[in-house]
This record gives C-alpha cells, structure tokens and sequence, in this order.
C-alpha cells in the first residue's frame, strides 16, 4: 500500500514538472498546486483502500481504477525519459 502511494507521489511529480515547462509560476504557487495534486491523491488512494477493505473480493471497477491510473502513470513516464543509473567508477 506505501508503495502505492509512493508511486502515485512521483507521477504527481511528473505531472507538475510537464506543467512547469509549459507555464511558468512562482515557487508559492507551485508549493500549492503540489500540495493540492497530493491531497487528491491521498485522497483517491484512500477511497481505493477503502473499497478494497470493504469486502472479500476487489471490486472490477477498483481493478479498473487502478488499471486506469497505471495506465496514466506510465503516460506520464513516458514523457521525461528514464536516466541511466550512475555506474561506480572502476
């Protein structure tokens, strides 16, 4: 479940850093829109959690929230090209 959230964090991440090159904003600005983007995301994350907890079975369309958010997560990804990892100098 923390991984969950963490990887919903960074494609928060991701989506503001392609919003900040398309507009430009002062830091205060983006620090709120951050914390906005977050609160959904908890929030939406908790709504998920709780629908799981609620019975036996994950209901299909919790899958098909997840799914969908993957979906966008990699979206987002696929945007801001992966860096190599450094290697250790020999």
């Amino acid at each position: 479940m923390t991984n969950l959230l963490l990887f919903l964090l960074v494609v928060a991440a991701i989506g503001i850093n392609i919003q900040l090159r398309k507009i430009i904003m002062t830091n205060a600005e983006f620090r709120a829109q951050m914390a906005a983007l977050v609160d959904q995301l908890v929030k939406a994350l908790a709504e998920i959690v709780a629908e799981i907890q609620a019975g036996d079975t994950v209901p299909q369309a919790t899958v098909d929230k997840l799914t969908a958010a993957q979906a966008v997560a990699q979206q987002l990804d696929d945007l801001n090209p992966d860096q190599p990892a450094p290697q250790p100098a020999p």
